[in-house]
């Protein structure tokens, strides 16, 4: 935003070049020393979840596909054999919560959808992600 004021004033001329390149420099040296570090277990966590419907559908072993959930998530709350809740581990955390959020915005954008009799036509199951 104060990069996009400091352009504004540079192009209604009340700055000089070299005033704007100057602030404009001090603005990105401010905004790259104050950006979190990028978190290396992205990385880990990006090769993990591209992986993991075929590792899903290729292990059959219980017992493994169980070490392969926990991987991904530190709880899974249930209800009746339903996954209700899960609680990401750390690296995938961002991950969970950004899904979650586009899969509430495209819900609300179609609406709900019925049948003529006012019925809900297709049921979605909405699992709850707690960090």
């Amino acid at each position: 935003m104060q990069l996009e004021r400091l352009r504004d004033l540079y192009v209604m001329d009340v700055l000089s070049k070299g005033e704007y390149v100057l602030r404009r420099q001090a603005l990105e040296d401010e905004l790259a020393r104050t950006s979190p570090p990028l978190d290396a277990r992205l990385d880990q966590a990006e090769v993990v979840l591209a992986d993991f419907g075929r590792v899903w559908e290729l292990e059959h072993d219980a017992s493994k596909r169980t070490r392969l959930v926990a991987t991904l998530f530190d709880q899974i709350w249930q209800d009746g054999g339903t996954i209700v809740a899960v609680k990401p581990r750390e690296p995938f955390v961002r991950y969970f919560q950004t899904a979650d959020e586009l899969a509430k915005r495209r819900a609300t954008r179609r609406g709900v959808e019925s049948g003529s009799d006012g019925a809900s036509t297709r049921e979605r199951h909405h699992i709850e992600i707690r960090c």
